[in-house]
């Protein structure tokens, strides 16, 4: 008896630190600011008609946001919205996204830190659908972005440029990510990945498919020093542009690409 009021108790106890740790503070409705530091999740879908903003703005350091399968839905607000789905401010450091799906939006997610600390934006295992301009920009040195799905992002308004994942810092990781459907515009630029000004950045088994757009797609465009392995590029204007030095390429694959690579050293197995 003894035994078994002791594994019940250690059983509950268990159940509760559980519980405790992935308890989170609702988001119930938008546009709504965040200003303590914490662990927050949404507890449904969500629509904004925002015209400007952000529906969930990040104003406070150590943030994690969990989506928790919800769809936060900024196509009510129509094409000529400029809101965000979430905005992060870069001055404050520690943010976490995951798990969930934003559509609709001006840059579905504007997320970045202007530090040089170590995991200073972690966003994974999301689906960014149907964008205006970006589908979603992290800034920060060390930051994170991987298992994310951007699929269909159009210039927004008078620009003809069209962009799916946007970065800006040193050492920034971009793995086993999933890119369709970048539509820029006549004399415009359209990229998968850019991260030109990123210094020492790895770019891992992501897999870029252009879309149908009229100017110049080029499937990741990677900045000096850079490690790109095991990415496979198709339908672009280029595969793999690397710009500065001291950037190396392996087993990376790319068809219907009009030029599959252009800088960087060869390290092998590139097709």
């Amino acid at each position: 008896m003894k035994l078994a009021h002791l594994v019940t108790v250690t059983f509950a106890s268990l159940a509760a630190s559980v519980a405790a740790a992935q308890s989170c503070t609702p988001i119930s409705s938008i546009p709504t600011s965040i200003t303590t530091p914490g662990r927050y999740c949404l507890t449904q879908s969500l629509s904004s008609t925002l015209a400007s903003g952000a529906a969930i703005s990040v104003n406070a350091a150590d943030v994690q946001i969990d989506l928790q399968g919800f769809v936060l839905d900024g196509t009510a607000a129509g094409a000529a919205s400029t809101a965000n789905g979430i905005f992060h401010n870069s001055l404050l450091r520690g943010f976490e996204l995951s798990n969930g799906t934003i559509r609709g939006f001006n840059a579905a997610l504007n997320a970045g830190v202007y530090a040089t600390n170590p995991n200073a934006v972690i966003l994974q295992d999301l689906r960014i659908e149907s964008s205006r301009g970006f589908g979603l920009i992290v800034v920060g040195d060390h930051s994170i972005a991987r298992r994310v799905n951007v699929n269909r992002v159009v210039p927004q308004g008078a620009s003809t440029n069209a962009m799916a994942i946007v970065g800006y810092g040193n050492r920034i990781r971009l793995i086993d990510n999933d890119i369709s459907d970048v539509v820029e515009a006549a004399t415009g630029t359209g990229a998968g990945i850019i991260c030109t000004s990123c210094i020492g950045a790895v770019y891992e088994q992501n897999r870029i498919t252009g879309g149908a757009g009229a100017g110049t797609f080029r499937g990741i465009f990677a900045g000096a020093s850079s490690i790109l392995r095991r990415n496979a590029v198709n339908n672009a204007d280029e595969g793999i542009r690397m710009s500065g030095t001291g950037s190396k390429y392996q087993d990376n694959m790319t068809t219907q690409v009009t030029t599959a690579f252009v800088g960087g050293t060869d390290a092998g197995g590139n097709n």
